[in-house]
């Protein structure tokens, strides 16, 4: 019912797909600053805990060097 996970999960899991198949609509790190926002949207605007912690897995994969590089 929250919209900032509701929007907010399916937006970085769009960012995810496009970035997995190369497809990017901005540079790869202006992709990667995208997704990490979002993420702080959610934590910041999110009703419950779930939205507020949905983006930590993607956060912490990303602070993995293997894992920016994808």
């Amino acid at each position: 019912q929250c919209v900032p996970c509701r929007v907010g999960t399916v937006r970085q899991e769009e960012l995810l797909a496009r970035l997995a198949a190369g497809a990017e609509v901005r540079s790869r790190d202006e992709e990667l600053d995208l997704l990490r926002e979002i993420g702080q949207a959610m934590r910041d605007a999110s009703i419950c805990g779930l939205g507020q912690t949905a983006s930590s897995a993607i956060e912490s994969a990303l602070r993995l060097p293997d894992m920016v590089a994808l």
